[in-house]
């Protein structure tokens, strides 16, 4: 028996495994009679994630083309005639050897599947090796999964035709960087790299390399992969399939799916995994109907996929329904919990039709897109009401859900019409969410509007106004909270510490495990999902390792912002980003209001990316040299994106927060991040640094694409303010910075605090006014922190000097207002040139110099005047985006705060 070495494994060729006739492609497939469609439809999803990790293994070789004598590589490769570019002479060659590596890869590392399937050579792994020269119908549905999934007609031509050397030096291109742009991006590169949290996944300065090296960086990876996917059980499908998937998401995010195409920005794992999803979901649609033919698996024009486009509506009213005392705690716990009732709705969705977890495209933020079979509309849309009526009744009409559904057909994958089907089902959305139970309505009229609980014989939850018969046995008259209420407390108690979840369908065997996992000092904590969504989720303390030991093969465990879990025993292991967790010990709002400089006070500061809906809609078009608009979207364009922004906001934003020695270290706590928002509260004074490092951040993880911006909103409240207000106020803040325009004629990317405002770069300078400022009067605390500290004033004056800032600021801004309200509408740079000569300019002129007659304190009082009406800060390296006597009012209000008496 021959043996290729690769990477540090043996990939044995055994050829007898592999029949060397052809296989017929008119027939339809005989299913095994042991086996259902079900199992059909997780086999054809798993022989479409795993058609291309051939390529992953081909890229790590020292000679990518060592399968050239195989016998049999002819069932997986294809001859073609080529033309050589320098002679003209035409020549046969042999294309896509990375399909002799998938099949090489599964039978060395997970031989188990060679024989999974339809028997014979009708086997999953023979469906994933033989995409690119298919010949029965379970061939084809991969081999069509792979085409859709690209967007492309035929797939990508064979990478080999530009050379090894071009493909193992080539480079995934950030998909962040392209969104927007007209040209191809090519001075970045995602570093070859293991998934983690931190900084290094962030995109590099692309670079050459020799062969020698790019082959390293490709084998390291390699056989670390390999290494973990030998290591995830086997025999049983859907557990494996679950298991997998994470593993193959830690490995391949960073892989680029083609190297020869343009633009080169979808990684190999997001492609995979969309092609898994539209396998399962034709298998599932031609399972159903008898007709798994080759003719009909590659008819294009027959709508058998279903876009669902999923909403939990309610999150803020449900998330901000605590009370004072332990408000941190019970706000961290809510946010969690919203996060794995989504996951519970998704998961109640496709275990109705028995879809593997590729089929879910996205979770997260209380969205879900699905992509399901046509067949399942009528249930999917039923069953939606049902979900919607369960959580009505659990939660008192607080939170709701529905969804929206398109119907989409082959060609719209390869005609690139995804944005324009993700558009109709938001559209059928919205219709939907106006009409909630109209079906249940009707059918069920006594049960959808009868009253939520019985007042006569329950009492009312004092946190949330539910009514809870239990609550007359409570024995803390004073507190008479409700059980979901008191476990949501719980939860955000135990979350610091939570490793590990657990998601079980049997409530009473949930509990079982949870007396199990329990560690010396925490017991881990059950939630149960309303019936309607059958499962409950145990919260631990505990590592997934132990879990997935101590759980059974059905249940799954999601490790909690951990990238680094062994993917071994009975449960499969996934990875949840939760923000939330593992941050803020002492838990409370007064403990954090105490870290702030200067005035104890709360901050809430909540931030999104801009436009976000705006740019899934518009999807990825490119302006062509002829003004004409190319659509490059595709599904897995659209998955990878959101996975992205999953990986900052979900992943990275948390890793950021509990860095050591910065500015805002153990002075704020995370409630939420992921999707593509956050939400933060803690000191005061450490969030504006905190916000302008997100900014930054984003921007190098976006590859400074300037499409791209987020907006916020800081407001600063008392310890003890309803945190229902400060989040309000917090989101009042951030939709007035989506409001903010500049003179250039952009808009958002900007943070409101102090009732202004302001432009990210215009941050910045607000900071070294305050520095200036609080130097100036010699103030003990003479920083924001994170905007850095100025040079000792020669003398210091009297704090009054703040108020008579803050005095010539509002001049200048009544300035404004009365401009604003005379004559026909002006501009904002008409309004800045029309008060920049205004009584305020005379008042900061009497006002500054009447505090230093001569001497260095008066050249340095000069200077700050001086700054004051045009767009330039002393020491700045870039003019403001409005004139700088625009930026004086917050810079006066920050100074005041961080000098005023902390009572």
């Amino acid at each position: 028996m021959q043996k290729i070495k690769s990477v540090g494994v043996s990939f044995p060729l055994r050829a007898s495994r592999v029949r060397h006739k052809e296989l017929s492609n008119q027939n339809p497939v005989n299913p095994d009679p042991s086996a259902t469609h079900r199992d059909r439809v997780w086999q054809a999803a798993l022989a479409a994630l795993l058609h291309d990790v051939g390529k992953f293994a081909q890229r790590a070789e020292a000679d990518p083309e060592r399968y050239r004598s195989l016998a049999n590589l002819h069932l997986f490769a294809v001859t073609e005639k080529a033309t050589d570019e320098a002679t003209g002479n035409t020549y046969t060659r042999t294309a896509y050897h990375h399909a002799a590596y998938t099949w090489q890869f599964i039978e060395t590392h997970l031989p188990w599947l060679t024989s999974v399937g339809d028997g014979g050579d009708q086997n999953v792994a023979g469906w994933a090796a033989r995409h690119h020269k298919p010949s029965s119908a379970f061939d084809h549905l991969v081999a069509e999964a792979d085409g859709l999934s690209a967007g492309m007609d035929r797939g990508h031509p064979d990478e080999s035709i530009r050379g090894w050397s071009h493909v193992q030096q080539a480079r995934l291109v950030p998909l962040l960087a392209e969104v927007g742009c007209d040209e191809e991006v090519s001075g970045w590169e995602v570093p070859l790299r293991r998934l983690s949290f931190d900084r290094t996944i962030f995109p590099q300065e692309a670079r050459s390399r020799s062969q020698a090296e790019a082959v390293r960086e490709y084998a390291a990876l390699f056989a670390e992969f390999a290494a973990e996917a030998s290591r995830v059980h086997g025999g049983d499908i859907r557990r494996f399939l679950t298991s997998f998937l994470a593993v193959y998401e830690r490995f391949a995010w960073c892989v680029p799916a083609a190297t020869n195409c343009t633009p080169r920005d979808v990684s190999l794992f997001e492609h995979s995994r969309a092609a898994s999803a539209i396998a399962a979901a034709s298998a599932a649609q031609l399972l159903a109907t008898g007709e798994v033919t080759v003719e009909r698996v590659r008819d294009r024009a027959d709508p058998r996929y279903l876009l669902v486009v999923g909403d939990l509506f309610g999150i803020q009213r449900f998330l901000y329904t605590i009370v004072s005392k332990h408000a941190a705690r019970a706000l961290r716990g809510r946010s969690f919990f919203l996060q794995i009732l989504s996951d519970a709705i998704a998961s109640r969705l496709l275990a109705e039709l028995d879809l593997p977890p590729t089929n879910a495209l996205f979770v997260g933020g209380g969205k879900l897109w699905l992509l399901l079979p046509a067949a399942a509309e009528e249930r999917v849309a039923s069953l939606a009401e049902e979900i919607d009526l369960g959580l009505q009744k659990t939660y008192g009409g607080r939170l709701g859900f529905a969804i929206g559904l398109a119907r989409i057909a082959g060609k719209d994958f390869v005609e690139k019409r995804m944005a324009a089907a993700f558009r109709d089902a938001t559209a059928d959305l919205h219709v939907r969410r106006h009409r909630r139970l109209s079906r249940l309505g009707r059918e069920r009229y006594d049960e959808v509007f009868a009253p939520l609980g019985d007042p006569q014989n329950e009492d009312v939850c004092r946190v949330c106004g539910q009514l809870d018969a239990d609550l007359a046995d409570l024995p803390d008259e004073s507190r008479r909270a409700c059980r979901e209420c008191r476990d949501l407390e719980d939860l955000g108690r135990l979350l610091p510490y939570a490793r590990s979840a657990l998601r079980v369908r049997d409530p009473e065997r949930a509990e079982r495990l949870a007396s199990r996992l329990r560690s010396s000092e925490r017991r881990p904590l059950v939630l149960t999902m309303p019936p309607v969504l059958g499962a409950s989720y145990v919260v631990t303390e505990q590592d997934a390792a132990t879990c997935s030991a101590t759980a059974e093969p059905d249940d799954v465990v999601f490790a909690l912002n951990e990238t680094t879990f062994i993917p071994e025993g009975n449960a499969p292991v996934v990875m949840l980003f939760a923000g939330s967790v593992g941050h803020w010990e002492k838990g409370t709002f007064e403990d954090l209001a105490a870290q702030s400089t200067g005035v104890e006070r709360l901050g809430v500061l909540r931030m999104d990316v801009d436009s976000m809906g705006e740019k899934l809609a518009r999807g990825f078009v490119r302006r062509r040299d002829d003004g004409s608009e190319e659509d490059l979207t595709t599904i897995s364009r659209l998955t990878n994106l959101s996975k992205s922004l999953a990986y900052f906001f979900g992943g990275y934003v948390a890793h950021l927060l509990a860095e050591p020695d910065r500015p805002w270290s153990g002075k704020a706590q995370l409630i939420y991040s992921g999707g593509d928002d956050l939400f933060v509260v803690g000191a005061w004074s450490a969030l504006p640094g905190f916000a302008r490092e997100i900014r930054r951040e984003l921007d190098a993880f976006v590859a400074h694409n300037p499409e791209w911006g987020v907006s916020g909103g800081l407001a600063v409240v008392s310890a003890n303010h309803p945190i229902a207000s400060g989040a309000a106020m917090a989101g009042e803040l951030e939709h007035l910075a989506k409001s903010h325009r500049r003179s250039s004629g952009k808009s958002k990317d900007a943070l409101a605090l102090a009732g202004e405002s302001i432009g990210w770069r215009d941050l910045d300078v607000v900071g070294a006014m305050v520095a200036e400022i609080l130097a100036l009067i010699a103030a003990d605390e003479r920083e924001l922190p994170g905007f850095g500290v100025a040079e000792d004033a020669p003398s210091a004056l009297a704090r009054s000097f703040v108020h008579r800032l803050a005095r010539i600021a509002h001049e200048h801004r009544e300035a404004c207002k009365s401009l604003r309200a005379s004559g026909p509408k002006r501009s904002l740079a008409e309004i800045e040139q029309g008060t920049r000569r205004g009584r305020w300019a005379w008042t900061a002129a009497y006002e500054i110099a009447r505090l230093a007659r001569s001497g260095p304190l008066r050249e340095r009082l000069d200077a700050f005047r001086r700054a004051l009406p045009g767009r330039t800060w002393p020491g700045s390296d870039e003019a403001c985006e409005a004139d700088v006597i625009h930026l004086l009012q917050p810079a006066a209000r920050l100074a005041e705060l961080l000098t005023r008496e902390r009572s």
